[in-house]
């Protein structure tokens, strides 16, 4: 009888493994990344760098050198886009700056390579640094976070994706 149990408890675990990697492959297929739109900012592009390296350096200047461009937020408005393969849902930006925080912008479903706009003027963000901070979720209920420094300049920095680990109440959930 024991040895019964302990058989059907290791069935259980195991068939749980299956179900948990079987998600995470399904996930990886079509996994959504909500970012905000920028583009290349061209009016540094073939310039010298600053003498003396990073510390006599703008920001612009430094992301220049580094990678050959900086990159600026998009346009006026500030435009969401999912650069992911798959369609993220329930999507919630907010945005964090020295001067506050605005937000949560919701968006039900965003499909990829689709873009929405939030109701933001890139304008208004110029002039502060933060970040902006996007919570989703994938087809399978897996929740996910991007968030996007920005900087005085209008140039933003590298993004950053991660897995959600647990819903919290200020995402709405629980």
């Amino acid at each position: 009888m024991l040895a019964n149990l302990i058989a059907i408890g290791i069935y259980v675990w195991l068939t749980w493994g299956i179900k948990n990697a079987s998600n995470e492959q399904s996930e990886g297929l079509s996994k959504p990344a909500v970012v905000p739109v920028t583009r290349r900012r061209p009016s540094l592009f073939n310039r010298q760098p600053s003498p003396g390296g990073p510390q006599g350096q703008s920001l612009e200047e430094a992301a220049v050198e580094r990678y050959g461009y900086a990159t600026e937020l998009d346009e006026d408005d500030l435009r969401l886009q999912n650069i992911g393969t798959g369609p993220a849902i329930q999507v919630r930006c907010t945005i964090e700056s020295e001067n506050g925080s605005q937000g949560p912008y919701i968006i039900p479903y965003l499909p990829p390579s689709k873009q929405m706009q939030v109701d933001v003027t890139t304008f208004s963000l110029r002039g502060t640094r933060g970040s902006i901070r996007c919570a989703f979720e994938g087809l399978t209920g897996i929740g996910y976070v991007t968030e996007t420094p920005f900087f005085q300049d209008g140039t933003v920095g590298n993004l950053k994706l991660r897995r959600r680990r647990a819903a919290s109440k200020e995402e709405g959930r629980g």
